[in-house]
């Protein structure tokens, strides 16, 4: 995926204290991007590289995935019924 080399390469130029210039990072890019990717990503680049063990930015599990999504499912019914109510009782 080509979001996944640009990331890696804006994360170990901020490991490095750097903020990359376009031509830097497309110089180290193994492939050609287009060039709205690029000035994307760079926007999006964070000043300081982030710590992948970090509690705040780690990949959810599928375990937490998919309580959080019995939860909404419990909500978005709750809603309904709540919706349901108050269109009878408009009525």
């Amino acid at each position: 995926m080509p979001q996944n080399e640009i990331q890696q390469l804006l994360y170990e130029f901020a490991k490095q204290g750097k903020k990359p210039t376009l031509a830097q990072l497309k110089a180290k890019l193994s492939q050609s991007y287009p060039l709205p990717v690029l000035i994307n990503a760079l926007k999006q680049a964070p000043s300081k590289p982030l710590d992948p063990k970090d509690p705040a930015i780690s990949v959810p599990t599928l375990d937490s995935l998919s309580k959080r999504i019995e939860q909404l499912e419990k909500t978005q019914i709750e809603l309904i019924e709540r919706i349901h109510t108050l269109e009878k009782a408009n009525h």
